[in-house]
């Protein structure tokens, strides 16, 4: 006798709900076996002669609710996702075959299944995923590549710059610094009719020369051809090296042929015993202040403190007997700004070293900005190859007269140690 799905589900103990929890694959099976007791059905009604009028409508009902049941099916196949398994071409150049064009391709016979014109099963392959492609070489590409790290840097944009214009220098930056050794402040207290006395202020003309700092890269015409994502970093990688080389020269120049850096024109400091208990870095920043101060101090505003991060955190770190960290009323909550001056890191400042100063009286001379430049040198034109070029023109400079703005501590150790004295 025929049966509608609720029928069978309820013949073989399951329920509506348990049913639609069902997985594609569990309900596929029971549909099948539903159609498959419904088709005998059909063909021994339709060995009979005569049909009632309520078995022709049973009948009529199976079959509506068979292709109902139908629909049903794709539209659970279709959730499924079987749009990821669509046909992909391999390196055969043949295309893999997806369930869903298996099923378009037994349309017909699973219709005639549904409509109760056949008996005969469709079977279907299984699913076809990316796994059945093989080997399969299809990727998506990062099209970003990235540098190499490097410590901060952050000499160069401490300073001010001046831009030297024109092109008859002669490398050369010349300026106005006072004449120190021959200079007198002579003012005095002058008694009546008494002649005044007389200062003596000079001037001397000075000048420094501006070096050049660069790096150079031999390419092949074919890799700009060819490889324009990676060309591209080229001129990144070749700029950083540049910009490396300058925050070490900016800091470590000995002048000369060389940059003259801040080695090259700060005064070293010379710590006094000053019985400070247990003195710290954050002691050590303000007595080099005062140092630079002490007799300077209507010109000098001290506004940074170059240390390396090691002993930057090793200033912070630093605990009392009771493990409480020790943050004295003079500086901000993290640390940063001790007695208003700036803290600054830079690792290319030697552990257990320190530069202090006042930015204001110190200048970067420079001709132009960073130059990048391709040409052929030697055989490369007919090597097919190129040399990519950069460079940059530049000096420090920190007038004579200017120098007491600034100190190195050689030693941090040591300092605090006499401090403590």
């Amino acid at each position: 006798m025929f049966k509608l799905l609720s029928e069978y589900l309820a013949e073989k103990g399951h329920s509506q709900e348990q049913f639609d929890r069902m997985t594609a694959e569990k309900k596929a099976e029971i549909f099948n076996e539903l159609n498959k007791s419904n088709i005998e059905a059909s063909n021994k009604l339709a060995e009979k002669s005569e049909k009632t009028d309520a078995e022709i409508a049973k009948q009529a009902e199976v079959n509506a609710e068979a292709t109902k049941q139908l629909g049903t099916l794709m539209l659970t196949v279709e959730k499924m996702g079987i749009e990821l398994a669509k046909a992909q071409r391999d390196t055969s150049g043949e295309v893999s075959v997806s369930l869903k064009s298996e099923l378009k391709e037994h349309n017909e016979a699973i219709k005639a299944l549904a409509n109760r014109e056949s008996s005969v099963e469709v079977a279907l392959k299984a699913m076809t995923n990316t796994g059945a492609i093989a080997p399969n070489s299809n990727s998506q590409l990062d099209s970003n590549i990235g540098q190499l790290d490097v410590r901060t840097l952050n000499l160069y944009n401490m300073f001010s710059k001046v831009k030297m214009t024109g092109n008859s220098h002669n490398n050369t930056y010349r300026y106005f610094d006072w004449d120190e050794a021959t200079t007198v402040r002579a003012a005095a207290v002058v008694a009546e009719g008494a002649a005044f006395p007389e200062s003596t202020a000079k001037w001397t003309e000075k000048s420094i020369s501006i070096k050049k700092i660069g790096d150079s890269l031999p390419v092949t015409e074919e890799f700009f051809e060819d490889e324009g994502m990676f060309a591209s970093e080229l001129e990144k990688f070749l700029r950083m090296n540049v910009d490396i080389l300058i925050d070490s020269k900016l800091l470590t120049g000995a002048g000369g042929a060389d940059l003259s850096g801040l080695d090259f024109y700060m005064t070293a400091y010379t710590a006094v015993a000053a019985g400070i208990t247990d003195a710290s870095i954050y002691d050590l920043i303000v007595k080099v202040d005062e140092n630079i101060k002490a007799t300077t101090g209507n010109k000098y505003s001290t506004n940074f403190a170059l240390m390396n991060i090691v002993d930057i955190n090793r200033m912070k770190l630093k605990k009392d007997g009771n493990n409480n960290y020790i943050l004295p009323p003079f500086v901000d909550r993290n640390g940063a700004v001790v007695a208003g001056i700036n803290v600054v890191e830079n690792n290319g400042v030697t552990a257990n070293e320190m530069y202090v100063g006042d930015t204001r009286y110190a200048s970067i001379i420079e001709i132009g900005g960073l130059t990048l430049a391709k040409g052929e040198v030697n055989n490369q034109f007919l090597e097919d190859t190129m040399t990519l070029k950069i460079r940059k023109r530049l000096n420090l400079l920190i007038k004579d007269s200017d120098k007491s703005g600034f100190r190195r501590v050689t030693d941090i150790d040591a300092a605090l140690v006499i401090l403590a004295s």
